[in-house]
């Protein structure tokens, strides 16, 4: 399948990051999204093309992997159109939003923002377990989206109380973009910097103390599927690797 793209006159510019452009438009008459992968002139010319082709396919890869083998995630996330070899076509999300944008608007202190955390901490799980390791789990990389609603009960069910977080799960789900650094893989130590990854990114731009974090942590163990010996690896060695980053982070601080 063919496609040229008219970036200036078809297209508009959303979003630029540090690696690619968002541009929303039309696509045989369907909404859609435009991930372009633009060159990066600070890095040599045959490097640059051999990144962005390997990033562009393994982002297609994870995508269509989670859409085939996750029956929780698949459904909301994005389709993949058309893609060559810097640029990838998908459908858009309609009334997203980032976790990141969303934090900044309720408050990291706010009951609406704790309770996101057992969503995120399912999404990573459901990533896990069907061999997917992100590389780049940051509140930019993860978004909410509104579920479908589901078929109404049985007329004359006798009514249940629901928390408010029984109320959020049943309205959003949080799903994962930007597959360009991910990796397959099963082992515990690649989960654990994924987690540990998510957990910097947390501290780093939003939360004073792991809190939480620890709240993802305890959904995600919760949704893993491996048998609890692997998720006790899992847990161990994300222990080891946030040591690591603890002693790394004290001896950048002694030689500042």
């Amino acid at each position: 399948m063919s496609c040229k793209i008219d970036f200036v006159n078809d297209w508009e510019l959303r979003h630029q990051g540090a690696e690619s452009r968002l541009y929303f438009g039309l696509h045989s008459n369907n909404r859609c999204v435009i991930k372009h992968r633009f060159s990066k002139k600070y890095r040599h010319q045959l490097l640059d093309k051999k990144l962005t082709k390997e990033r562009t396919k393994r982002e297609r890869k994870m995508i269509e992997r989670i859409h085939s083998k996750s029956q929780e995630l698949g459904p909301y996330m994005p389709k993949v159109i058309w893609s060559n070899e810097d640029t990838i076509i998908m459908t858009e999300i309609t009334q997203c939003e980032t976790l990141y944008d969303y934090i900044e608007r309720e408050s990291p202190s706010s009951t609406r923002v704790i309770d996101i955390a057992p969503l995120i901490g399912r999404c990573i799980a459901e990533l896990h377990n069907i061999g997917i390791i992100h590389g780049d789990l940051t509140t930019a990389n993860l978004i909410l989206v509104p579920k479908t609603p589901k078929s109404p009960s049985t007329e004359g069910a006798a009514p249940s109380k629901r928390s408010k977080q029984d109320s959020m799960e049943e309205s959003l789900i949080v799903i994962p973009i930007d597959f360009g650094l991910s990796t397959g893989s099963e082992h515990p130590e690649e989960k654990s910097v994924d987690l540990y990854v998510l957990e910097r990114a947390l501290l780093s731009t939003h939360f004073a103390d792991s809190k939480f974090f620890n709240c993802i942590l305890d959904a995600y163990m919760e949704r893993l599927t491996c048998d609890q010996a692997s998720k006790q690896k899992v847990l161990e060695r994300f222990k080891e690797v946030r040591m690591r980053g603890r002693k790394q982070d004290y001896s950048d601080d002694m030689e500042a």
